[in-house]
């Protein structure tokens, strides 16, 4: 909103850029945006592009695709969680549309590991799973903690989060209440500032005070290494945009 001013005009941001594409079968959008023209990719089976026979085995998602009515067989996603998948669906509808041969998209699909920071696997062993992720916004939170309960279904989940900006604590904090209410535990870090000054009555506490009795607590971002090893959590994922990451080697260090 600081830099469009209003939902209306941040949606019509994407009609504008829609609009200057010369070829519009050539663009490819999430199925359920308000768009018209081109192949629109997701989970849904009524997308354009859409993956089908869905099955995950040793955290990897196998599956066949759907393309432009053809069914295509035989895909692996070596990244975990369904957002991950979406991605992949529609890097696959791109690489098709302008022409890359199945069988190199079969092939190099399973060899990407991802990204720094977008459901980094920091450590997994039998003791303890421990997740980074850029998460900031409510629906990112949600994607994460959805895509772990699928994939880490006996593990109890313990979700570290960082705010980031006093005012998107204030605007989203039903939301993040909502997203991380999920999580079987919470902790909560001092609000990450970047470009803002404190606001008055805004800290993390706002959130904390919205979650299930007894679910989160509230500390510093240095207590987080001795807090995990005392709580002993089977997974631990650590979400926000600020500087969180940079206490991953620490934590490791104490939970050896």
């Amino acid at each position: 909103l600081d830099v469009y001013g209003s939902e209306k005009e941040f949606v019509n941001a994407f009609f504008e850029f829609h609009s200057k594409v010369k070829s519009p079968e050539r663009v490819l959008y999430k199925y359920g945006l308000p768009l018209k023209g081109g192949l629109r990719y997701g989970l849904n089976d009524e997308a354009d592009i859409h993956p089908l026979n869905t099955k995950v085995s040793n955290g990897k998602t196998y599956f066949d695709l759907s393309y432009k009515g053809k069914d295509l067989d035989e895909f692996c996603c070596t990244m975990p969680g369904f957002h991950n998948l979406e991605n992949a669906v529609g890097a696959i509808g791109m690489a098709l549309l302008y022409g890359i041969d199945q069988e190199k998209i079969r092939k190099a699909l399973p060899r990407f590991k991802g990204i720094k920071r977008r459901f980094e696997l920091v450590n997994e062993s039998p003791d303890v799973v421990i997740i980074d992720d850029y998460a900031h916004h409510p629906k990112e939170i949600q994607a994460v903690l959805s895509s772990l309960q699928e994939w880490y279904p006996n593990r109890e989940i313990t979700a570290v989060f960082q705010p980031h900006l006093f005012s998107r604590t204030k605007d989203q904090r039903k939301g993040f209440i909502e997203s991380l209410d999920s999580a079987d535990r919470v902790i909560l870090l001092d609000i990450y500032p970047a470009r803002e000054v404190p606001m008055p009555g805004i800290t993390s506490k706002i959130i904390l005070d919205g979650l299930s009795k007894n679910k989160g607590i509230c500390i510093s971002i240095d207590q987080l290494p001795a807090t995990l090893r005392d709580r002993k959590p089977e997974l631990v994922v650590l979400m926000g945009a600020g500087d969180i990451d940079s206490s991953i080697p620490e934590i490791l260090k104490m939970l050896k």
